[in-house]
């Protein structure tokens, strides 16, 4: 437990730590009584010192300053942690209320969570049900008992169904997807997709809103697996509707509403619609700029993926580097400001992303910079971004001019490709290719036998799309 209160105390920012302290004096300001207090200040300083000759140790009772820090925290954060804040609180007043034995007022409260129209929070509502039928037996209450008791169960009936059918479609959507922030959507074929065809065959077995936000989502993606971006389009079109039908659900999973946007343009990338796709992200932001949570860090990985990496990605595919050179800078800050806060996958393929740019405005120890970092975090999480940031070294260092390095990464790249590690099929050719070209770099047929190799293989594996992102094409005659 010491390990994960000194974890928890790391990651505190300035605003959370100036909360906890003001909580911690709530009932005592003098350090020397309060214990939980002085422990965490303790905790504090030693965890901000940027060199330590020993282990950091927590002192005190480190469960109890753990978890009371928790309880702080959740107050701080309850209404970005709690997905309808709304009926959350109206439940747990209802609560007090029985406690304090006013029945009646309590189940005023459960009633307006139970019975309002325009939510889709039906664990909540489930769970307001539950509390009312628990405090009618507790006091009594044989007028509801006798008149209001069936119908409630069967009230409970259907927001069970209703939950367990959007829970159903959920999983499915979390199991089917490779979450990605790109145009990556090879791989393997998900054999377990044939289990779920008959009802992802119909949004009518979509019982909820929510539910039939994940149906189409899951046909939207499963659309793009198949080389389909414009029948994924209406899906994701249809995904925007449901949203525009029902305000409540972008309020109470914003993180989903990013996403769907997020694959919107994805799919628009793939139809080389880039105005359009661009114009989904300007709208989008204007939206987030208006929301009051936006700040949340359970959202940032999201805001940063549309906002800053999907916008990148554009820029890229439709080949406009140049005419957003500038701009460079402006996503360098946003990885830099989000950086802690964004996924890994999304991380590594900023700094990708990042090094394409810096290549293109010639900017070769920059875009060396970025690409080693892409190299050494890429790995087995995206397999193909590693396999493209190896060959984009070979670019840049034969732009740099390091030829000892440069023959020496080839040969690395080959031995690779040798034991079978490839994920595209020029790969195999690659070596000898960009060996001849290196040792002929004034001669043009070398490069346009690399070009034309590499996109037929492409073609072949139905694989065009990552064309705008492979620097190989970048390479040129000196």
């Amino acid at each position: 437990m010491s390990q994960h209160l000194i974890h928890l105390v790391k990651s505190l920012t300035r605003t959370e730590k100036r909360y906890v302290h003001l909580n911690l004096k709530t009932f005592s300001f003098d350090e020397s009584t309060n214990k939980i207090l002085n422990n965490f200040l303790s905790l504090e300083k030693k965890v901000g010192l940027k060199r330590t000759t020993v282990p950091i140790k927590a002192e005190g009772n480190v469960t109890r300053v753990y978890y009371k820090l928790l309880d702080i925290l959740f107050t701080l954060y309850k209404e970005q942690l709690q997905e309808n804040e709304n009926d959350n609180s109206l439940i747990k007043r209802s609560q007090v209320l029985f406690h304090k034995g006013f029945y009646k007022d309590g189940i005023k409260l459960l009633n307006k969570v139970i019975y309002r129209g325009y939510t889709y929070s039906y664990l909540l509502r489930i769970e307001a049900i539950e509390l009312k039928i628990k405090a009618a037996i507790k006091f009594v209450d044989v007028e509801y008992i006798n008149e209001n008791f069936e119908q409630d169960k069967k009230l409970l009936a259907e927001f069970s169904t209703l939950y367990f059918n959007q829970v159903e479609l959920e999983s499915m959507w979390a199991m089917i997807k490779v979450e990605s922030t790109t145009n990556y959507f090879f791989g393997d074929q998900n054999s377990f997709a044939k289990k779920y065809e008959a009802m992802l065959s119909n949004e009518d077995n979509a019982l909820s809103p929510t539910a039939k936000l994940y149906h189409n989502q899951i046909n939207g993606f499963l659309a793009m697996k198949e080389g389909k971006p414009d029948k994924a389009y209406e899906f994701m079109k249809r995904s925007q509707v449901i949203f525009n039908w029902y305000p409540e659900l972008k309020e109470n999973n914003f993180s989903e509403y990013l996403r769907s946007n997020r694959n919107l343009c994805i799919v628009l990338q793939h139809q080389k619609k880039y105005k359009e796709a661009t114009e989904v992200i300007d709208l989008v932001t204007e939206t987030i700029e208006a929301r009051r949570k936006r700040r949340s860090h359970a959202i940032k990985n999201d805001i940063f993926t549309i906002t800053i990496l999907v916008r990148m990605g554009i820029i890229i595919s439709s080949s406009t580097v140049h005419e957003n050179i500038k701009r460079i800078k402006e996503f360098e800050i946003g990885l830099e400001e989000n950086e802690e806060f964004i996924a890994m996958d999304e991380r590594i393929t900023s700094y990708y992303y990042l090094s394409i740019m810096h290549l293109h405005a010639n900017n070769y120890r920059n875009a060396l910079r970025f690409i080693n970092i892409a190299i050494s975090l890429s790995g087995v999480i995206r397999k193909d971004i590693h396999h493209a940031a190896l060959l984009a070294e070979l670019v840049i260092h034969y732009y740099l001019g390091n030829a000892d390095l440069l023959f020496s990464r080839l040969a690395s790249f080959k031995r690779m490709v040798d034991k079978g590690d490839v994920i595209f099929s020029f790969e195999r050719q690659v070596p000898k290719l960009l060996n001849d070209l290196f040792n002929h770099p004034n001669e043009t047929k070398y490069f346009s036998k690399l070009f034309k190799i590499v996109d037929d293989s492409l073609e072949e594996d139905k694989m065009l799309v990552y064309k705008p992102y492979l620097m190989l094409y970048l390479l040129k005659a000196k």
